[in-house]
């Protein structure tokens, strides 16, 4: 929402928690925020999850505060938003500058997919798999997306018993799934689980990609067969 107008939020509920309709909408606000802050003590959040907090605490903003005819706050509140925008907007089209101002490590998970896949067809076009796996989430949707699944099915391989986000739920690695797999390895801390769940496994080139900044995707690959899903707990 921006800074100057959270504040303005705050002062709006201060200010009108008389009225009905204030209380209503600060009820609607705070929900959504105080869900995703117990969240994030007890384990970990993303702000947007909290997005739906700003639609009625806009409307409780603008409410409040133009019955005072506050337009400076709210045109403040605004201009700084703006200004925040077209600097990202900026840093999002000039790589170069990204990385000059040192903020390369917050875009390093949208740079690279097309190289990286790229890297992965090759693996693809010398080992001829029957499928490809994947243990992280957001490898598996950036490869779908490039599509690599063209080239070969692609699944999740689920690490838990049930499963954890949605790629493993629509798309998990189930046993018969067509031999060899390339299974590309994100969680180098979970190759030993994983390799429980095969009866052969080869590791072949890695994948190593440069995301700029001094920044590098890595991504171990392996060639498996005899997939056997250990029983989880």
């Amino acid at each position: 929402m921006g800074p100057v107008l959270f504040a303005l939020l705050l002062g709006a509920v201060w200010k009108g928690w008389a009225r009905p309709e204030t209380r209503a909408l600060a009820v609607l606000a705070a929900l959504p925020l105080l869900v995703i802050l117990s969240q994030a003590f007890l384990s970990r959040a993303n702000a947007n999850w909290a997005a739906s907090a700003y639609v009625p605490g806009t409307l409780l903003v603008v409410a409040v505060w133009l019955r005072e005819v506050r337009w400076d706050w709210l045109r403040a509140g605004v201009g700084v938003n703006a200004i925040v925008a077209v600097m990202v907007t900026v840093l999002s089209l000039s790589p170069a500058l990204t990385d000059a101002v040192g903020a390369a490590n917050s875009v390093k998970r949208v740079r690279g997919w097309d190289d990286t896949v790229r890297a992965l067809a090759m693996r693809v076009e010398a080992y001829e798999p029957g499928s490809i796996a994947v243990d992280n989430r957001i490898t598996f949707y950036a490869l779908d997306y490039y599509r690599l699944g063209d080239m070969a099915p692609l699944y999740a391989w689920q690490m838990e018993a049930a499963p954890h986000h949605h790629a493993e739920l629509t798309r998990p690695l189930l046993e018969g799934a067509e031999e060899p797999i390339l299974f590309v390895n994100y969680h180098d801390e979970h190759i030993a689980r994983v390799r429980a769940d095969f009866a052969e496994v080869v590791k072949v080139e890695p994948v190593r990609v440069d995301l700029g900044g001094g920044i590098v995707r890595e991504l171990d690959v392996y060639v498996m067969r005899g997939y056997e899903r250990v029983e989880r707990e």
